[in-house]
């Protein structure tokens, strides 16, 4: 009712001809958005670009609904949202679905389903895509069509293109969350990013989380953990999904050497994106969560902890599947499969990434934030 009631108002204002407004759902873990409205702002002075974060929310100020009305193109993360027939939307979304969702999801009423298919039909004008899987993937869950599909790439993923200066200094800010000799050169920096996995009755994994094990495995030991990290020379830094963050009680880490847990409140600090702190890292551990996706494009190893697997796939399953078949990377559910893990040769699984790549990004790696300026402009 409140979109309705605003919507209403906003029909009052008028647009305004290059004005980009960016509707950013995602914060700064892996934003398309933040990394679309850092490219304009920095590549095209000549637009009125305005960013949004937290959209949709019932507390942005009248100033703020103006520039969203003002906006001859909406660019957005989550939900698509317009308020004149003349303006455009392009949804970037926030990663390559590897679970089910909307008409192909277990754990979704159809009715519900329909619902969200009809409003993204009605205001979603256009997707960025990286190629025909994901215009497959995404058309079967939501229901749109082949037109509604630019394969311009993900803007968060030029992220990944630094220079080696950047990544050595990346890879020093990181560091620095470490007591003094911890990393050193040959330090394996690995991140820890897992999906969302609060769904309802998830009573054990928020008791796991609240006593540290945020992997949650059954045989977890912080101690013994902490010593197979040293003997390999690995640390672990983790960011869960926020939900999941007020979960894990800090103290936890405090006397951890070798694992971090960073908090959505470092990146603000930091003012940086997820994405530029994973180009400066030696491997990825993930579960179900798109980001490994992404990461296919460095390159590196990746570590699947699934010790939920069974559950998971039954409860909300995959649209990639079977689940080994579209994961290159050895699947854990034992401390001790995670630490072998994390501590294998690099190129053990570099053909599999090869071959997952090539299925996901066939129109190649060139950076995304130009293409899809390119097919905004005319719009403005």
């Amino acid at each position: 009712m409140y979109l309705n009631l605003m919507k209403g108002v906003g029909k009052l204002i008028p647009t305004k001809a290059n004005t980009v407004t960016i509707l950013n759902g995602a914060g700064l873990s892996g934003s398309n958005a933040m990394s679309f409205y850092n490219y304009l702002k920095t590549n095209h002075p000549e637009l009125t670009v305005h960013l949004i974060n937290g959209f949709p929310s019932a507390h942005l100020s009248f100033a703020t609904w103006k520039q969203i009305a003002q906006a001859k193109v909406l660019v957005g993360t989550h939900w698509p949202f317009k308020i004149h027939r003349g303006q455009r939307f392009l949804q970037l979304w926030h990663g390559i679905p590897l679970k089910r969702m909307g008409y192909l999801a277990y754990n979704e009423e159809a009715a519900a389903a329909e619902k969200s298919h009809r409003y993204w039909w009605r205001n979603v004008d256009y997707l960025a895509s990286a190629g025909p899987l994901y215009d497959t993937l995404m058309s079967a869950c939501q229901g749109l069509s082949a037109e509604q599909f630019l394969h311009t790439g993900f803007p968060r993923n030029d992220e990944f293109l630094i220079d080696p200066p950047t990544a050595k200094q990346r890879r020093a800010t990181l560091a620095s969350l470490f007591n003094a000799g911890v990393v050193n050169d040959q330090t394996k920096i690995f991140f820890y990013l897992p999906t969302f996995r609060m769904e309802a009755g998830a009573t054990e994994l928020s008791v796991q989380l609240q006593t540290g094990n945020i992997f949650g495995l059954q045989d977890f030991d912080m101690a013994a953990f902490e010593q197979q990290l040293a003997d390999h020379n690995i640390v672990v830094l983790a960011k869960l999904h926020p939900v999941e963050e007020r979960q894990v009680d800090p103290a936890k880490f405090a006397t951890a050497p070798h694992i971090k847990v960073l908090t959505n409140a470092w990146f603000i600090e930091q003012n940086t994106e997820l994405y530029q702190f994973l180009a400066a890292t030696d491997g990825l551990i993930t579960d179900y969560s798109s980001v490994y996706l992404d990461y296919l494009l460095l390159d590196r190893p990746l570590v699947f902890n699934v010790p939920d697997l069974a559950h998971y796939e039954k409860s909300r399953g995959f649209l990639l599947a079977p689940y080994d078949a579209y994961t290159p990377g050895p699947k854990t559910t034992t401390t001790a499969e995670l630490v072998a893990a994390l501590s294998r040769d690099a190129a053990a699984d570099a053909p599999a990434r090869a071959r997952l790549r090539a299925q996901m990004y066939p129109q190649g790696t060139a950076p995304a934030c130009p293409q899809v300026y390119d097919a905004i402009k005319g719009w403005l």
